[in-house]
């Protein structure tokens, strides 16, 4: 079977009805049509957010399904008439619908090969692979993986060699061959390529990862892959792996420069899970920005390893374009963060970048996680009282949630704070319901404290910069979304009263 034609799509997306629509320009399925391309494969690419950003569909009374249907995109399948089938699975949220468009398109192409990736396959690859139209899960990622089963597909051999594959056999049995290999020089990859995606589409609409933006024109990189932290609630390890791998500076700037002068990008968003984890690589990068005079703005919405910023670093991240940092403190509890959560992170290092950061003139977003098993009131109660401490410009608290491949998962099933049904599929994006019963709180007390809360801490960043925060509201809240923004305030404003 010689794979001649590739089809690349991202799945439609539920999210809660009181939240605002986000969409991201696909970083993966931009990686995989670079190397696809490489050996000679023909691509298309279907991003049904993008695409189908207008239709909403209800999927019970608190939740909504955004992008196109899967009869929709089946027929847009059908017209290329692809070999194989490439489905991204993010988040394990998208699983039932991605099993819908597989099957529409079993109907209309019963002997297309279809296989899934991302973040929802590679920590649960059998359960991916049950679907009897899915044929293969693609464990972490997926460049070399993906070549190599297409090289297996055009011999008509088994991929029971291929490194990071779960796959079906003829009498049905399941086999899943774990990812242990990595791809160790990432500069040998290919920049990824965004010509087959609307592009101006997503500058137009201006609603990626990291809600806060100060350009339209922004296109997402990420310069390093893996992460040795070992927090609890993370579940980037199945994809990436914990070995930190990344890119030469020069290789970075190099697609920088690419993107500015390819699609006039005025805003990079950086989605490592730790770009500044090696401090001298980051500083390098911000130097060849400099002396290259790249002028872009950038933000990190994923985060920056705060053990690693210090003054010298916090001014080179400025001077090379840096506006906003995200730093993600987790807990105001000392306890929390080294017993529970893992995370090689002292308090006083907060203060200590955070007065830092405020003199050299960033805005800064704080993240907090809440709700973990073990943490007492009083502990949690630290960290709502140090976020309406900070002198920042934003602070958000997320509810700790037993995401598929996190120790917290494997937590909560151990020590039954979950129900015996619980499935990770039903587990939303936003990381703001409760699943987790413990002896201190129930899921649903534990959502009722963090909305009261969240509206205490706004009211104090509000009396902290008034008409910075309501500007900030404004332009990439109410402007952008004005019914969810509505939404979400007015269940915020109630929680006040809530007891």
């Amino acid at each position: 079977m010689k794979i001649k034609k590739a089809f690349l799509l991202f799945p439609p997306c539920p999210i809660p009805k009181m939240f605002p629509k986000r969409v991201q320009m696909p970083l993966g399925i931009a990686y995989l049509t670079s190397v696809l391309l490489s050996k000679n494969i023909e691509v298309e690419v279907l991003d049904s957010l993008i695409e189908g950003w207008d239709e909403v569909v209800e999927i019970d009374e608190h939740n909504v399904q955004f992008g196109l249907r899967p009869v929709e995109i089946a027929e847009r399948v059908k017209t290329f008439l692809p070999d194989i089938i490439g489905i991204s699975c993010m988040f394990s949220i998208q699983a039932k619908v991605v099993s819908e468009i597989a099957k529409e398109i079993k109907k209309k192409l019963p002997s297309v090969k279809i296989f899934v990736g991302g973040a929802h396959p590679s920590s649960m690859p059998e359960d991916a692979v049950s679907d009897d139209n899915i044929d293969f899960a693609i464990i972490g990622e997926g460049e070399e993986t993906v070549i190599s089963l297409i090289r297996c597909l055009g011999e008509n051999k088994s991929p029971s060699d291929i490194d990071g594959i779960c796959y079906r056999e003829e009498n049905g049995s399941i086999v899943l061959n774990p990812k242990t290999r990595y791809i160790g020089n990432l500069d040998n990859l290919s920049f990824p390529n965004w010509d087959f995606l609307p592009v101006e589409k997503y500058f137009r609409l201006n609603r990626p990862h990291g809600t806060i933006t100060r350009n339209n024109r922004i296109i997402p990189v990420v310069t390093s892959r893996g992460c040795p932290a070992k927090c609890v609630f993370c579940s980037i390890h199945p994809i990436w792996g914990r070995k930190y791998r990344a890119r030469s500076p020069e290789n970075v700037v190099n697609e920088i420069e690419e993107l500015v002068k390819k699609y006039n990008v005025q805003e990079i968003h950086i989605e490592d899970d730790n770009m500044t984890l090696d401090k001298r690589r980051a500083e390098k990068i911000c130097d060849l920005l400099i002396a290259r005079q790249i002028k872009v703005s950038f933000t990190a919405p994923n985060g920056l390893a705060v053990w690693a910023l210090d003054d010298g670093l916090l001014r080179k991240l400025k001077n090379a374009g840096f506006y906003r940092l995200t730093l993600a403190v987790e807990s105001g509890s000392q306890s929390t963060l080294t017993k529970i959560i893992h995370k090689p992170l002292k308090l006083e290092k907060v203060f200590e970048v955070i007065d830092s950061a405020n003199k050299i003139g960033f805005d800064i977003d704080v993240f907090f996680v809440v709700g973990f098993p073990g943490e007492t009131p009083e502990e949690m109660q630290k960290t709502f009282d140090l976020g309406k401490k900070l002198d920042v410009s934003s602070v958000k608290y997320f509810v700790a949630t037993p995401y598929p491949g996190s120790e917290l998962l494997d937590i909560a099933r151990k020590e039954k704070l979950i129900p015996d049904n619980f499935d990770p599929r039903d587990i939303g994006i936003n990381a703001v319901k409760g699943n987790i019963t413990t002896e201190y709180f129930t899921p649903e007390g534990l959502e009722k404290k963090v909305l009261k809360e969240t509206m205490a801490t706004q009211i104090a960043l509000l009396k902290k910069h008034p008409l910075k925060y309501t500007f900030n509201i404004f332009r990439n809240y109410v402007l952008k979304d004005p019914g969810a923004t509505l939404s979400f305030a007015c269940k915020t404003l109630k929680s006040k009263f809530l007891r």
